[in-house]
C-alpha cells in the first residue's frame, strides 16, 4: 500500500501542472478571455479567487469573490472592472476549457483489466450517474429543483464516465427537475462490446429495445425499482426445476408476494407499444439484513 505522503505529492504535482500560471494564462488567451496581460485581475488571480471563495467559503455574491481576490493579492480592485472582466464572452469558454483539462489530468485510474478476467471481454466499462446541488433561490425559473419545499432551485450534473480510463467522457449541467434518462448517450452511440452501468433512475424500456436492435452488441446493467411487474418467461437460477416451471407466465409481483429468501435469475418479458415485446434478464438479490429483495 503506497504511503499517504506519496498520494499527496502526486496530487500536488498534478495540480501544479494544470493550475500553474503559464498554463492558465495560455488557456485564457486561447479562449479569448484574456487578450493582453492584466495589471491586477489576471486570469490566474481570477481562477484562484473563484476556487477559494466557492470551494472553501460561504459565497452568495460576486462581491465575495472580489473580496477574496483583493485579500489574496493585497489589491484594491473595485467591483465594476471586476464585473466587466467576468462579463466577457470568453469567460464561460475559459471556465469550461479549464474544467475539461482538470477532468482529463486529475483522474485516477481505479480499475485495470487483467487478461482472462470478466472485464477483458469489454472494450470499455462506462457509468452514467448524476449529482445534485442546491443553488440560490433566485435562479428557480432557470434551474427548478425537485424538492421545492426544501430548496426550490437546484442543478444536477449528469456524468458519463469511463471506469477503465478514469476519465469523464461527457458532463451535462441541467435543472434538477429534469429526468436523468434524456442525458445518456443514444443506444447506437455506445461503443461496440462496451458495458454500461446505470442506476434505477435510468430505466427506459424503449432504450433497452433500441440497444437490442443494434448491429454491433453493447451491454447494459441497470438497477430496477421494486414495483416493476413483467411476465416471467423462465426461472434461470435460484429455484428447483419443478418449482421454476409453475412460475412461467406469471407476473413478477406474484413471485415477490411469496417472500422467497434466495437470489433469483429470471428471464422476463415487458410489453411495448405496437404489440412488441422486450425480453430481459433480471437478477434479484436477497439481502438478509433487510429480509427482502433488492
Amino acid at each position: 500500500m503506497p504511503k499517504r505522503s506519496c498520494h499527496i505529492e502526486h496530487a500536488r504535482t498534478l495540480f501544479r501542472s494544470v493550475l500553474c500560471n503559464s498554463a492558465i494564462e495560455a488557456l485564457a488567451r486561447e479562449t479569448r478571455f484574456s487578450q493582453r496581460r492584466a495589471r491586477v485581475a489576471s486570469s490566474t488571480t481570477v481562477v484562484w479567487a473563484l476556487m477559494l471563495a466557492v470551494g472553501g467559503q460561504l459565497t452568495r455574491y460576486i462581491s465575495d469573490v472580489l473580496r477574496t481576490l483583493n485579500a489574496r493579492e493585497s489589491t484594491t480592485l473595485r467591483y465594476k472592472p471586476f464585473w466587466n472582466r467576468l462579463a466577457r464572452p470568453g469567460f464561460p469558454a475559459f471556465t469550461k476549457a479549464l474544467f475539461q483539462q482538470l477532468c482529463c489530468s486529475l483522474t485516477t485510474r481505479v480499475l485495470q483489466r487483467q487478461a482472462g478476467s470478466a472485464a477483458s471481454r469489454f472494450s470499455d466499462i462506462v457509468m452514467d450517474d448524476g449529482c445534485s446541488f442546491a443553488i440560490a433561490n433566485g435562479l428557480v425559473e432557470i434551474f427548478p429543483g425537485r424538492f421545492t419545499k426544501i430548496k426550490p432551485a437546484a442543478i444536477e450534473l449528469h456524468g458519463h464516465m469511463s471506469l477503465l480510463t478514469g476519465n469523464m467522457k461527457r458532463v451535462t449541467l441541467a435543472p434538477d427537475k429534469e429526468a436523468e434518462r434524456q442525458f445518456v448517450p443514444a443506444a447506437d452511440e455506445l461503443p461496440a462490446n462496451s458495458l454500461t452501468l446505470r442506476d434505477r433512475g435510468y430505466i427506459d424500456k424503449r432504450y433497452f429495445a433500441a440497444l437490442q436492435d443494434r448491429e454491433t452488441p453493447a451491454y447494459l446493467i441497470c438497477r430496477s425499482r421494486n414495483d416493476i411487474n413483467p411476465v416471467i418467461v423462465d426461472v434461470l437460477d435460484g429455484l428447483p426445476r419443478r418449482a421454476a416451471r409453475k412460475w412461467r407466465g406469471k407476473r413478477l409481483q406474484q413471485l415477490r408476494a411469496k417472500k422467497l429468501k434466495q437470489h433469483l435469475e429470471l428471464l422476463v418479458e415487458f410489453e411495448l407499444p405496437k404489440k412488441r415485446s422486450l425480453r430481459l434478464r433480471l437478477v434479484i438479490r436477497f439481502v438478509p439484513e433487510k429480509r427482502s429483495w433488492t
